[in-house]
Formats: structure tokens, sequence, C-alpha cells
């Protein structure tokens, strides 16, 4: 899995030729039995249905790491400046890292409603079977989830940013995040940002993305909030690898891979 860094910029190439270019980096098409994901004596469907649903929350960080490396591609290569491009993509990116937020929350919830699945000696043999470093990941996820103290720096970094990160819609919270980038002695604007087109493309309110820094700026403290960043990017290189191979040893233990030619 590509690491959530920004790389360097090449060219003007739209983004949609770069997501291209992603999808032809991606494995020959594979096929497996979709028997593998009924439950039967052996497996009970609700472990089914919960390896699926990692499944998909592997597939949704995957999109939302290549989102926000994409959008850090396109940013000018100048010093950041306040004006509409520096103030979409930041926006933009915002959103994305509030969004993986959302899907490590997601992740948690969907963790703690199977906590008793996972006992289950098919699941266990299942987890037993992924490298150390996967394993201790997948550990780590379970502990925060069941909210038991965790025993490495994945865990602690994963109740960080449980702790920290903003992605909901608190309206406190937000205005919080506003009341410190606009209106407290130490605040980075005295002037708030929109830009009023005449549709939804030709419109942005950048003083709420501005909240969502400000809220950011807030509870990091004297710490940079840079570093909220680069746990969130080991977090997710880190987790997703492990989902990942969650998923691929489940369909191998259930039945066989087949390589197909694509149409």
């Amino acid at each position: 899995m590509k690491k959530w860094r920004r790389p360097s910029r090449t060219d003007n190439r739209p983004l949609t030729s770069g997501f291209l270019e992603e999808c032809l980096k991606l494995a020959p098409l594979e096929t497996f039995d979709p028997e593998a994901f009924r439950g039967d004596a052996e497996v009970p469907q609700e472990i089914c249905n919960f390896v699926l649903a990692l499944a998909l929350i592997y597939n949704d960080c995957k999109d939302a790491i290549y989102a926000h490396v994409a959008l850090g591609d396109l940013r000018p290569a100048e010093t950041p400046q306040r004006n509409r491009i520096w103030g979409a993509i930041s926006g933009a990116q915002l959103h994305i890292f509030r969004a993986v937020a959302a899907l490590l929350h997601e992740l948690f919830q969907l963790i703690e409603r199977n906590r008793q699945h996972l006992d289950h000696e098919f699941f266990v043999a299942l987890v037993q079977r992924l490298h150390p470093k996967q394993r201790g990941a997948w550990t780590a996820l379970v502990d925060v989830a069941c909210d038991r103290a965790p025993t490495n720096q994945l865990g602690k970094k994963l109740v960080r940013l449980r702790n920290k990160v903003l992605f909901h819609y608190d309206p406190e919270e937000i205005f919080r995040g506003y009341r410190h980038h606009f209106l407290e002695p130490t605040k980075v604007d005295v002037r708030a940002y929109v830009s009023r087109g005449g549709s939804m493309r030709g419109s942005r309110f950048y003083f709420a993305d501005a909240a969502v820094a400000g809220y950011l700026h807030s509870l990091a403290g004297a710490e940079p909030t840079g570093k909220l960043a680069e746990d969130i990017a080991d977090v997710l290189d880190q987790v997703n690898l492990g989902l990942m191979m969650i998923v691929r040893t489940y369909i191998q233990r259930r039945g066989t891979y087949r390589l197909e030619a694509e149409q």
C-alpha cells in the first residue's frame, strides 16, 4: 500500500489521468467462488458478514488515501497563499482527513459489535496465520475498539486519533475551531473567506474549512498539527495492510483463487 504522503509533482496531467495510471498498477484480476461468504457448520454467517464489511472498509480507506495524495500533488509549488486554489485543495484534504477518522471510528464500532465472534476458532486461526506485524496491527485495533489499554505504539496512536480528530458535525466543537482561527488573540485570520458563485461549482465556504483547521490546532496546543497527519498516515499504512491480509487469508481458507482474463 502506498504511504499517505505528498509525491513530487512531475507534470500537469489532470487528476483523472493519474487515477487511470493508478488503476493500471492493480494486480491481474482473479476470482473465487462467491459461496466463500455463505456461512456453514464451520464458519457462522456472522463471521462471513464481518469479514465482508472489513473488505469494504479496506477499499474505502484505499480510496481516501489516493484522494489525499492526488490532491497534495495538485498543490502549487510556491509557498501557501490565501487564494481559491490553496483554499479549495486544503479544504478538500481536511475533508479526506476527517473522512479517514470517520472510517476508523466505523471500524472500531464494527469490531466492538462483533467482539463475540473474534474468539471463534475459525477467526482465531485466521488471525494466527497473519504476519506478526499485521497480527499486531489487528490486536491494536481490537484493544482500542474494546476499550482495553493498548500495548504498542500503533494502539496508542489509534487512541490519540480517536480522541482528537473531529469527524462528526458537532456545532459546539466546530465553533471552538472557528473561534480559535478567527476570534481569539492568537487568531490566524482577521477576515473570513468565501466564494459566492451562482452554482455549487462556483461556491465554497472556506471559513468552515478554517474552523476544522482551527479545531485541530486548538487540540494540538504546542504540538505541531502535522504530527496528527503523520500519525494517521502511519496508522492507515499498518491498519489497512492488516485488513487486506485478513480478507485475503479468509478467502484462501474458504476457496481457491483463479486467474481471469479481462474483458
